[in-house]
């Protein structure tokens, strides 16, 4: 599990989202912002869950099962 990945599942768990939900992410790329902390992760992970949020929404209310792709590309 990546940090990235840790952080989401951190984050996607305190907003009670469905944990069937995060196998819908996708990270690509690599990069990371020089910083004594992971920003980069958690930049990543708070877009996510914003994704998997919209992605739930539609699933709910539509249908639409869609997947979430996050680029880490700098």
């Amino acid at each position: 599990m990546t940090q990235t990945q840790f952080i989401l599942k951190n984050i996607w768990s305190a907003l009670r989202g469905p944990d069937i939900f995060l196998s819908r992410v996708h990270e690509e790329g690599i990069g990371a912002l020089s910083s004594s902390f992971a920003v980069s992760d958690f930049a990543a992970a708070s877009i996510a869950s914003a994704g998997l949020a919209l992605s739930e929404f539609l699933s709910l209310n539509f249908g639409i099962a869609s997947p979430v792709h996050i680029d880490r590309r700098l």
